[in-house]
């Protein structure tokens, strides 16, 4: 299932299918949680958060925890974890804050991987 967390992009290529640019909107923390229930309950198990770019949401790494915690207590309720992988275009790869970030990210349980794009 995909959930596009942000509609925001720094790159404002003008073939974009998302229409993605600078002031995009960005999906608030409530949504999130009840997309990925929503998803979930109907059978999903697999997340791809794209974007836009998704590490512009300024609440990325708080969203992304929140669902691994949720995809830990599946796991020990049901046997099966959920999991998320991130679409991006791969510009934070200049930001050394958001590199820390992704890296802590990509050590969550229920990480699989990231689909750099551009």
């Amino acid at each position: 299932m995909l959930i596009q967390i942000s509609n925001q992009c720094d790159e404002g290529c003008p073939h974009c299918l998302q229409d993605s640019r600078e002031d995009g909107g960005l999906m608030p923390f409530d949504t999130f949680k009840d997309a990925v229930r929503f998803g979930y309950n109907t059978g999903w198990h697999l997340f791809l958060i794209p974007g836009g770019e998704p590490t512009m949401h300024p609440d990325m790494e708080k969203l992304i925890r929140w669902f691994d915690d949720m995809s830990q207590k599946i796991k020990r309720e049901f046997g099966t974890p959920i999991m998320f992988a991130i679409a991006t275009n791969g510009t934070w790869i200049e930001d050394a804050e958001k590199r820390r970030m992704m890296w802590r990210i990509a050590r969550l349980k229920s990480y699989m991987f990231t689909q750099v794009y551009t």
